[in-house]
């Protein structure tokens, strides 16, 4: 086989980077080790019900401009409904509670609602600002010190207590990063609270799948690409790289030779 460009692994960057270059005139071949595309962005049918069960990420954001942009390229953007306002139930085993943005202009929708947020002291709700000087100072992708950081550290030296950090930070920080706070970078949180404070009034609002993911992302993108001159194998591992002069001359893919010109 010889396309034009050879994509190794059909995680979300893959499809991206697949369906970019599909979408620019390219023949591009992507290849997935597993029986799936995605990465842990997908979906499995349940035998039993026949419902689709999501694996990953479950939330989204309006500021996740780069995701609605390949979903409205592969055409699944109607799969998704965005939230006109911000407003977030919350329950926990002994409250429930709702975050609910104001009809203001960015970003004060998104500090009242926070400081209104009623499973909340007013010291935690007051403690919510300390965080404004970090988003507005912080440079998530050029500091070695906060990309070396975990949000876990983050928040801790932005002043934030327990109780703000359980009912409010954490559970953003999963649903967004799809990682524990004590793992994931606070540099990618950062960048999206930035984003989500900073933005305009939808990138704060919720995103929510209304089918299972693989429907969403990987069939969307599988579909785009076989329409456009590509091609999509699955369960066939990167095994080699035959380099030359530097350049990747060719790769074997599940057992088969491929000689692309450009490799991702």
């Amino acid at each position: 086989m010889s396309p034009d460009v050879l994509v190794v692994g059909g995680g979300v960057s893959g499809l991206c980077a697949a369906v970019d270059l599909a979408s620019r005139g390219h023949a591009v071949l992507l290849a997935e080790q597993h029986r799936h595309l995605g990465g842990r962005v997908y979906s499995f049918r349940h035998r039993e019900t026949g419902d689709d069960v999501d694996n990953g990420q479950h939330l989204m954001l309006g500021c996740y401009h780069a995701t609605l942009n390949y979903l409205r390229t592969v055409g699944t953007i109607d799969r998704l409904a965005l939230q006109s306002v911000l407003e977030i139930p919350f329950r926990s085993s002994s409250h429930a509670y709702r975050l609910r943005a104001p009809v203001l202009p960015a970003p004060f929708h998104v500090f009242a609602a926070l400081l209104g947020l009623g499973s909340l002291t007013w010291t935690d709700r007051l403690s919510i600002l300390r965080i404004v000087p970090q988003l507005l100072t912080s440079k998530p992708d050029t500091d070695p010190l906060l990309q070396a950081m975990t949000v876990d550290a983050w928040l801790a030296r932005a002043g934030q207590g327990a109780a703000v950090r359980r009912r409010l930070w954490d559970i953003l920080s999963i649903g967004t990063l799809n990682e524990m706070p004590e793992t994931a970078s606070a540099a990618m949180f950062v960048k999206v609270l930035q984003t989500v404070f900073l933005g305009t009034r939808t990138d704060a609002s919720l995103a929510l799948p209304q089918a299972g993911l693989s429907r969403l992302f990987g069939d969307g993108g599988a579909g785009y690409l076989a329409s456009h001159g590509g091609r999509v194998v699955l369960g066939a591992r990167a095994s080699e790289l035959v380099v030359a002069d530097g350049i990747v001359r060719s790769v074997i893919v599940g057992g088969e030779c491929v000689t692309p010109r450009v490799v991702v």
